[in-house]
């Protein structure tokens, strides 16, 4: 997070091409503070229900999404 940037892997990236996502300066903080409290481990979300060291499915993250986007009624919003 030092640079401000999300890097990708390639064989993570769905065109197995390696991607660089930008950071604001919010995300970049809140990363940071994330990692802090994350108490050393390994994934910044973990799963609460597997594991600690697995990190947390993206269905339960495009879900929690899905609501708060509902709820706040925004539009023009996907995961």
């Amino acid at each position: 997070f030092e640079r401000s940037a999300w890097f990708i892997p390639a064989e993570r990236s769905k065109n197995g091409r390696p991607h660089t996502v930008p950071l604001s300066t919010l995300a970049t903080a809140l990363f940071l503070q994330l990692k802090t409290s994350s108490g050393g481990r390994k994934y910044l979300f973990p799963s609460p229900v597997f594991k600690p060291e697995q990190p947390l499915d993206i269905r339960v993250l495009n879900k929690a999404l899905r609501h708060v986007t509902k709820r706040l009624e925004l539009k023009q919003c996907s995961p």
